[in-house]
């Protein structure tokens, strides 16, 4: 998979994250929500870590 298809992968999930934050009644951040759903999606196999693996090595090694 490219690189760009990746980053859209990452960045749908912030963004179905954001519009879930903003439903529930209860203030929570969007940036955990985002993390329980990627958890949520690579645990049922539904996305491989292969279908992100190029971007989130390069997220990681320039988080600082």
């Amino acid at each position: 998979m490219n690189i760009m298809a990746e980053l859209a992968i990452l960045c749908g999930v912030c963004l179905v994250s954001e519009g879930i934050a903003a439903l529930i009644p209860v203030a929570f951040p969007a940036s955990v929500i985002a993390l329980l759903l990627l958890g949520l999606l690579l645990f049922t196999k539904i996305l491989k870590p292969e279908h992100i693996q190029r971007v989130s090595g390069f997220l990681v090694a320039n988080m600082a």
